[in-house]
């Protein structure tokens, strides 16, 4: 102890000369109190808190009310949109995730995703990124996280959601439309209706070329001739001597009668008759179908075919109507 009175610095000040501020975080006569501002300086006179901008209250505890922002929270903050909120310190729009701009107005832009829109999509095919969460919408045709994977046989639509309902084929249908791939012989919205007739093929765009009231199949265009007909396009009757479904069916007719190639009739030449044809015309009648009557007298014979009369002895003349002179 020397007994020399010590000096007191005044409150704010320290150090052997009272040449120092008291140190962050301390006030008063010799700095001996710590400052209670919540981590905010304090007046190092004082104690009183010099509250940052964004924070209020006697110990800088409670950040500015809604609405204002800075140094004592006299500034008013702008309207955010889109759950954009107030910095308390500078004013400025704390955008929430999925927005950008100076209000939060505008979406992220496309391929961005995220707060502040930092984050890249991954969304392939034209996806959809959602601006918040980043999640992929696939466009018709597409599924998988990032749309990269094709839809499968069946199946159409966004992300592949909706099921083809197409009839013939595979049931498959446009992935990006629904739209059904027909197969050869089919058309419709289901592809449940046989080409029309006269048409076939891929989409019924082939016409038909049968003949003589022939059908056409609507998958080949392949021709199935009526009785009586034949050939690639049904043109040609059944050859002579054969009639029926693909002329398979031999004619029986005799004398050179033709036969009709659809129902297997005999038609007989002039002076037969008969199923067959194989009955001579009776006595009296020729010709064609022996519907004409002879003109032969005196017991003249008519010839089945032409109808010229066969004398008999002492007769002469077209009708044997003439006596013969004779001598004796």
């Amino acid at each position: 102890m020397t007994g020399k009175c010590q000096h007191r610095c005044p409150a704010g000040r320290e150090g052997a000369g009272c040449d120092k501020d008291c140190t962050d975080g301390r006030f008063g006569v010799g700095c001996s109190q710590p400052c209670d501002c919540s981590g905010a300086p304090c007046d190092k006179v004082t104690g009183g808190c010099l509250c940052p901008a964004g924070l209020t209250g006697e110990h800088c505890e409670r950040e500015c009310g809604p609405g204002r922002w800075g140094l004592g929270c006299r500034e008013f903050c702008p309207v955010c949109d889109n759950g954009g909120v107030c910095d308390k310190r500078n004013g400025t729009c704390l955008c929430a995730p999925g927005y950008t701009g100076r209000l939060c107005q505008s979406a992220c832009p496309a391929g961005r995703f995220g707060l502040r829109c930092q984050l890249w999509c991954t969304c392939d095919n034209g996806g959809y990124c959602h601006p918040v969460t980043g999640r992929c919408t696939c466009p018709p045709g597409w599924t998988g996280t990032d749309c990269s994977r094709a839809c499968d046989a069946g199946r159409w639509g966004p992300n592949c959601t909706n099921l083809c309902d197409c009839v013939s084929g595979d049931s498959s249908c446009d992935a990006a439309t629904g739209r059904c791939s027909c197969e050869a012989g089919f058309t419709g919205t289901r592809c449940e209706q046989k080409c029309p007739l006269g048409s076939f093929g891929p989409g019924c765009q082939q016409k038909c070329h049968c003949e003589n009231e022939a059908s056409c199949d609507h998958v080949s265009g392949a021709c199935t001739c009526l009785a009586g007909w034949t050939g690639a396009f049904c043109e040609r009757p059944c050859p002579q001597g054969f009639h029926g479904l693909d002329c398979q069916q031999k004619c029986s007719c005799e004398n050179g009668a033709q036969c009709d190639p659809l129902t297997g009739d005999c038609l007989c030449s002039p002076g037969w008759s008969g199923p067959r044809c194989d009955q001579m015309c009776p006595a009296g009648f020729y010709g064609k179908n022996c519907n004409q009557t002879c003109g032969c007298l005196n017991g003249a014979r008519c010839h089945p075919d032409s109808g010229q009369c066969q004398c008999t002895p002492g007769w002469t003349g077209p009708s044997c109507q003439q006596g013969e002179f004779r001598k004796d």
